[in-house]
């Protein structure tokens, strides 16, 4: 089991559970992936292997958290790049 201290803060993932619960679990991997400066970067070929899903999964969750604010994500052909917005 994870410490709860590595876990995304309480306000954000309280609003996730209520608002787009499908998309918690993706949040918390992105939250765990992430380096100092709240952002990381995974290749598309590599969604499978580390995230256990696919990219356009991986996609379909993060789009509603971008819509509320909750991270910023770019997308070209071979990767994704998520910047998390941490209060």
């Amino acid at each position: 089991m994870q410490s709860y201290d590595t876990f995304p803060p309480c306000d954000f993932l309280l609003n996730i559970l209520k608002m787009v619960p499908e998309s918690a679990f993706t949040y918390i991997q992105a939250y765990h992936l992430k380096n100092k400066n709240n952002q990381f970067y995974i290749l598309k070929r590599d969604c499978r292997s580390v995230l256990l899903m696919s990219p356009t999964l991986f996609r379909n969750h993060m789009l509603p958290l971008a819509g509320r604010g909750l991270l910023t994500m770019e997308e070209d052909d071979k990767a994704f790049m998520i910047d998390l917005t941490i209060a």
